[in-house]
């Protein structure tokens, strides 16, 4: 049962990182029409000058701020995943860690599999 469940969790990853992907693709080399009417932080309608993300999100300049550089609605989850990517390869630097961990596992084979994927996060950040 546990594999099977673990063999589903890979097969959404795959498909969550094709499609992400494919998402990055369009967004490099598409257009993308902004249709938004509203801001997205105090919900008036949006008049000129606006500031729009790549997320679809709009906002009045006046509401964004001139030094945003992100998006305020996704910024925050946006950090979250940037904080657990930094700590994941923060950690796969540390050999005497993962002996420790391995050694004191009574399964192995989730910490080669923890150490192996946290290798894969340094890799990615290579490129």
């Amino acid at each position: 049962m546990r594999i099977q469940d673990d063999i589903n969790v890979a097969k959404k990853y795959k498909n969550d990182t094709i499609q992400m992907r494919a998402d990055v693709h369009e967004l490099l080399s598409s257009p993308r029409i902004f249709q938004n009417n509203r801001c997205a932080l105090c919900n008036s309608t949006l008049d000129l000058p606006a500031v729009h993300f790549l997320c679809m999100h709009s906002f009045h300049s006046q509401c964004c701020g001139e030094t945003d550089k992100e998006c305020m609605r996704c910024s925050t989850s946006n950090n979250t995943v940037k904080d657990i990517r930094k700590s994941l390869t923060a950690t796969s630097c540390n050999h005497d860690k993962f002996f420790q961990a391995l050694e004191g596992s009574e399964d192995g084979f989730a910490v080669m599999v923890e150490h192996l994927g946290r290798s894969a996060l340094d890799s990615m950040n290579a490129e």
